[in-house]
């Protein structure tokens, strides 16, 4: 919110409070004052009139100057094209001080021979944005449009000694896009009055228009007519103040309406009744038009969710956002009508995101106006052109009725901490426009109408205090009892998870909680997704269910930038239907170790992925034993049909990974890339998770080689389970070393050696115990699987 202290100073006497202090008072009351400026700067700049010029002698871009600055006159050398006799200019004295010139202090100087004693200055160099000026004003000097006293001080004389103060305003005080409703506020905290000025548009008739409401997005609509209006360019008074509000001169009409906009905080918006069709407005949405015409000779296309300003069967404003170019007032007009209107925000917030469309008006639509001031920014516009209204129409405005809030003073006490007199109270929230009825140790508070955020007796407190002054409450210490609190099973594996993951070489990720329907698409064939309501763009509207959209877009935007190297994981939560999980994600692609000089290169694949999360299972506690791994099914379409597995425990699915699917990476650009999903929650709910110590054996270890022919619908996880189960307890380590499929292999098998590791913790094993560990091994290998020991 840029505030002009000139401005607010016409409605709060601020003559004894510097725009800093102002900043400072704002600031410590809850309006967070972002920075404060000069308006326009320099430290010794005057009017100077141009007495002769004449071209330099020596060089064809330079014009010299003799300018009378009343106690001297100087010789200046000025490259401006429009610069001549006769003229009245701004002067920068040598010695003046310019943050916004090429040359920061002013000083004499001889160019191509000449002495030249000063500047003549644009408005650019005084630090008036370009925006703001004419493309004359900004190829040259800034020529002054009257005799101005020669010698004056340049800032004052020509109303540039103004500063503008920015805001961050919180989404609660959208009363604050109204100044007058920040002078309330200042003369509360300066213990002032606050000038009062007229509200309503009196003796008015009816107006010759009528008025159809078809929309319950509109819950009030105003038209005033003025005729005979002289339109023509603003007043150096008016132009200035706009600019050090924001905005750019137009002429009369269209610069009195925003500073009406700005001083009220509603918005108004004008049509040129001479261009208009009809003698009714109609206010409507379901209209699809894709080609509107609008004011800034943009086109736009409406669509029926779009609320609607219609006259004569023509669209001639999109409501709250932009008008039409075919109804716009210009340099011509003579005739207007002014709307003022009470629209849903929410509807316009929509209506201008999704047309990028946030102006001043479209911005304060957005927010919660005040219904009960349509009046206000009107007879601003009465007062300042000195016209008399020549009818008006209005539809559904009402008046306010105040909601009472009753407050006690104990609950005062109790909130803030301190004693607060409660006259003083009182006093405060009626400075702050508050009614106020006391009734004993009992205050009923009614809020003004634009302070829609004051809805509980907290809130009546906020405001009390806000006032008072947080430096007036004493620094204490609360009592707390000290609790001991113990992590829960999740938390546990979180912490324990990030540690492991991060020394087994990967790196972690924290992404947005929100993405794109198109996104979350890929990888779920549920479509349910939970959505925000009020999203800043479309790429940040659903909140995921999983975390590999995106996982699969911080690989992409990687890539982007060259790095194709990636070994990530992300820890966080997703948004299901009915609960929130946290999930556990992987992302490998490229080359995993990368040691040219050792010849240590390792490549990301469905094996390094699977190695990574079982290696994770076993240090959180869960062996591979009662992790198993089955192939996957048709509903995780994103991954390869056969370089992609389920993570089970207890007979659950709690996991899956594997290659991203060949047509889904190219789809998406990528390269070979292997990606993982585990439920945490789940997994953190199974009992059992024993981090056990094992001393190592004073025994030797033996081993001995098996190979066997298997059936192919017997996976290796059934084959290393088994050998470690029922009386086998002397086998320490199963670890396969060679697969087959080829000859000599009955039709329906493959092949597969493995590598006992044998040992006794008590003893030395001799021949016949270890004969008769593999003997059983392989019995029930052939009696449980059909397994049978390779010829």
């Amino acid at each position: 919110m840029i505030v002009s202290y000139k401005t607010l100073g016409k409605y709060v006497d601020l003559s004894t409070t510097s725009p800093y202090e102002l900043a400072d008072l704002l600031t410590n009351a809850g309006l967070e004052v972002e920075q404060v400026k000069p308006f326009a700067q320099g430290s010794d700049l005057v009017i100077g009139y141009v007495v002769d010029a004449y071209k330099h002698p020596n060089s064809d871009k330079l014009t010299v100057c003799i300018v009378d600055v009343k106690d001297e006159t100087l010789q200046i050398c000025c490259g401006a094209a429009n610069v001549g006799k006769d003229m009245y200019v701004i002067v920068a004295k040598p010695g003046c001080e310019m943050d916004y010139a090429k040359v920061p202090v002013i000083k004499k100087v001889e160019l191509a021979g000449v002495e030249s004693n000063g500047m003549i200055c644009s408005l650019l160099e005084l630090g008036i944005p370009e925006k703001f000026q004419t493309q004359e004003q900004i190829n040259g000097i800034e020529v002054l449009d009257k005799e101005y006293p020669i010698g004056a001080e340049a800032l004052s004389t020509l109303g540039f000694d103004d500063y503008i103060l920015d805001i961050a305003l919180t989404p609660n005080r959208s009363d604050i896009y109204s100044i007058y409703a920040l002078a309330i506020e200042v003369a509360a905290l300066l213990k002032q009055q606050v000038k009062e000025i007229p509200m309503k548009v009196e003796n008015a008739k009816e107006g010759s228009y009528r008025i159809k409401i078809e929309s319950d997005d509109c819950q009030a609509y105003c038209l005033y007519e003025f005729n005979n209006i002289n339109s023509q360019e603003s007043t150096n008074e008016i132009k200035n103040e706009l600019m050090a509000l924001g905005f750019k001169p137009r002429f009369n009409i269209v610069d009195i309406g925003n500073i009406g906009m700005v001083i009220s905080g509603n918005p108004v918006h004008t049509f040129d009744a001479d261009k208009l069709k009809s003698k009714e407005f109609v206010i409507k949405k379901g209209l699809e038009i894709p080609d509107f015409l609008a004011l800034d000779d943009k086109v736009y296309q409406i669509t029926k969710d779009d609320l609607l300003i219609t006259n004569g069967g023509e669209v001639v404003a999109i409501a709250g956002v932009i008008g039409s170019k075919s109804s716009c007032i210009d340099e011509n007009t003579k005739n207007v009508v002014v709307e003022t209107a009470d629209f849903s925000h929410v509807s316009i917030r929509n209506t201008a995101r999704r047309l990028d469309l946030f102006s001043e008006a479209s911005t304060r639509f957005s927010k919660i106006t005040n219904p009960y001031t349509l009046e206000f920014p009107v007879r601003l516009f009465m007062d300042e052109l000195n016209l008399e209204c020549q009818g008006a129409n209005i539809v559904g405005l009402k008046q306010y009725q105040a909601q009472a809030i009753e407050l006690t003073h104990s609950k005062i006490e109790k909130v803030l901490g301190i004693k607060i007199p409660l006259d003083s109270c009182v006093e405060i929230l009626e400075s702050l426009s508050f009614k106020v009825e006391e009734n004993s140790n009992t205050i009923t508070v009614y809020p003004p109408s634009y302070r829609k955020d004051v809805e509980l007796d907290v809130d009546v407190i906020e405001e009390i205090i806000r006032v008072y002054g947080y430096d007036n409450i004493e620094a204490t210490l609360p009592l707390q009892e000290i609790i001991y609190h113990k992590l829960t099973p999740l938390q546990e594996m979180v912490r324990e998870s990030k540690d492991i993951l991060v020394g087994l070489g990967l790196q972690e990720i924290v992404t947005y909680q929100l993405n794109s329907k198109e996104n979350l698409d890929l990888f779920s064939d549920d479509d349910n997704y939970k959505e925000l309501l009020n999203p800043i763009s479309e790429d940040r509207k659903y909140f995921r269910n999983q975390l590999l959209s995106n996982m699969i877009n911080t690989i992409q935007y990687n890539n982007s930038y060259q790095h194709p190297n990636l070994a990530l994981f992300e820890i966080s939560d997703v948004y299901l239907a009915d609960r929130e999980d946290t999930h556990l994600a992987f992302g490998l692609t490229g080359l995993f170790e990368d040691n040219t000089w050792l010849q240590q290169i390792k490549k990301a694949d469905f094996y390094l992925l699977k190695g990574i999360i079982f290696n994770w299972l076993e240090r959180l506690g869960f062996s591979y034993g009662r992790v198993l791994i089955k192939p996957v099914e048709d509903d995780h379409k994103y991954l390869h049909p056969t370089r992609a597995a389920y993570l089970t425990i207890n007979n659950k699915v709690f996991g899956v990974f594997g290659q991203v699917h060949p047509a889904l990476a190219q789809q998406l650009k990528l390269k070979e890339t292997y990606l993982g999903s585990i439920d945490l929650t789940q997994l953190a709910n199974n009992v059992g998770r024993i981090n056990k110590f094992e001393g190592l054996s004073l025994y030797p270890s033996v081993s001995r080689d098996l190979s066997l022919v298997i059936p192919n619908d017997v996976d290796a996880s059934q084959i290393t389970r088994l050998a470690k189960t029922g009386n086998n307890k002397l086998v320490k380590d199963v670890k396969i070393f060679d697969v087959y499929y080829g000859n000599n292999i009955e039709e329906n098998h493959y092949s597969m050696s493995i590598s006992l590791t044998i040992c006794d913790d008590k003893k030395t094993l001799d021949d016949n115990t270890i004969n008769e560990v593999v003997t059983n091994i392989i019995n029930v290998f052939e009696k449980k699987l059909k397994v049978k020991l390779r010829q």
